[in-house]
């Protein structure tokens, strides 16, 4: 009885000091829930209209959660690029330096040559800038064609892509792979050369379709680091660049041109067989607030999946992935500032994204990352709470 009465009271004892510890807990009255449950429990969008601060907010975002039975914390690092053999012939290939890619070829190099400048060609390399930007995917008609002068669907261009990538590096990772942007450009049309041969590249647009890499089933979103930082004093757009931190992107006109660069990931470890989850409502509370107090303007996508924390020196120990949820939204730090919201032309050539900020919060307590927190300490991953070992 005494020994019964003692495991009791160590238990409660252990309890009591793991809930005074920040984040030690899961998000009050909110009972654990399983990734089934969290799903099963989640609506499929967030619609809703506020006023704030004069301002009317219309909230209409989808929600995604992943389809997995179990959402395990993990252990990874960057994994390298390597081809198989008898791919040189038909592909350039790079796997040993930064960017590593695969193309057919540069979409950069001329597609033919005329004996003679056409009217009104340019004096320098020109490209014909006609791009989109596409955030709602449910509401992308998969069977149109979105590139200008370009008679390939987004469907087609999705297969040619993922058929390339499980070519070039396998199944595995081209079954692993997340559409997240999906961007048009214009074609490229180039001066005479000195020899006065007038080169060009066509007038058919690509299709620039940016990828996370799934791990156990669900997306890497993003690393802690880019969480929104309001210490810095602007927003951060950083993780939203080409190829940091880890991205497949291709570039793809048709399936003689196309390039993919690859930044990749791969797991390690397990560091949490399953964990529980808080459910969405503290998130969707936070979010709230921040309409109201004037902030957040518009919530562009909404997803659950896991966060990249640094592990050890800079990441070079590896990384920790941990499940979070992922808000990208309009945001202005006073209520009184205009944002540049969203527009359907991107002017940067490699900034697949204008401005906004991603706010990330701790799927387990439904937390978000301490905007004022600027120390390195933000990097590194939260404690897991429960769950099951490895």
């Amino acid at each position: 009885m005494r020994k019964t009465f003692a495991r009791f009271f160590l238990a409660a004892l252990l309890l009591a000091c793991q809930a005074a510890r920040p984040g030690g807990v899961l998000a009050e009255n909110s009972p654990p829930l399983s990734i089934v449950a969290l799903k099963a429990e989640t609506p499929g969008r967030w619609r809703q209209t506020y006023a704030a601060h004069g301002r009317t907010i219309v909230i209409d975002v989808p929600i995604y959660v992943p389809e997995v039975d179990k959402l395990p914390v993990l252990r990874g690092e960057t994994a390298p690029v390597v081809f198989p053999a008898g791919l040189e012939g038909e592909y350039q290939l790079r796997g040993d330096d930064f960017p590593e890619f695969f193309r057919k070829p540069s979409l950069n190099q001329a597609e033919g040559a005329t004996a003679t400048a056409p009217a009104g060609a340019p004096s320098k390399r020109e490209e014909i800038r006609s791009l989109e930007y596409y955030l709602d995917f449910d509401k992308l008609d998969w069977d149109q064609a979105y590139a200008p002068n370009n008679p390939m669907t987004l469907s087609e261009a999705w297969r040619l892509l993922t058929g390339e990538v499980e070519r070039c590096q396998g199944k595995a990772l081209a079954d692993s792979l997340f559409l997240d942007r999906v961007v048009t450009r214009g074609g490229y049309l180039y001066p005479p050369e000195e020899n006065g041969v007038y080169r060009e590249s066509g007038q058919a647009g690509r299709y620039v379709l940016r990828c996370f890499q799934k791990l156990a089933g669900a997306p890497v979103l993003t690393s802690a680091q880019s969480a929104f930082s309001s210490g810095v004093g602007r927003v951060l757009t950083s993780e939203r660049s080409l190829f940091w931190p880890k991205y497949v992107v291709c570039h793809l006109q048709d399936a003689e041109h196309f390039t993919v660069y690859l930044q990749l990931l791969r797991q390690t470890g397990v560091l949490s067989e399953d964990v529980p989850l808080s459910s969405f409502a503290p998130v969707k509370a936070k979010l709230e607030e921040m309409i109201a107090a004037g902030q957040v303007r518009n919530i562009f996508t909404l997803r659950l999946g896991y966060v990249r924390f640094l592990r050890g020196d800079g990441g070079k120990a590896g990384y920790d992935f941990f499940p979070c949820w992922v808000a990208e939204c309009d945001y202005a730090q006073k209520p009184a500032q205009e944002t540049n919201p969203l527009s359907p032309e991107v002017r940067q050539s490699y900034n697949l994204v204008p401005r906004f900020v991603s706010f990330v919060f701790n799927a387990q307590t439904g937390e978000m990352i301490d905007p004022g927190n600027v120390s390195q300490k933000r990097s590194r991953c939260p404690e897991v709470i429960g769950g099951r070992g490895p």
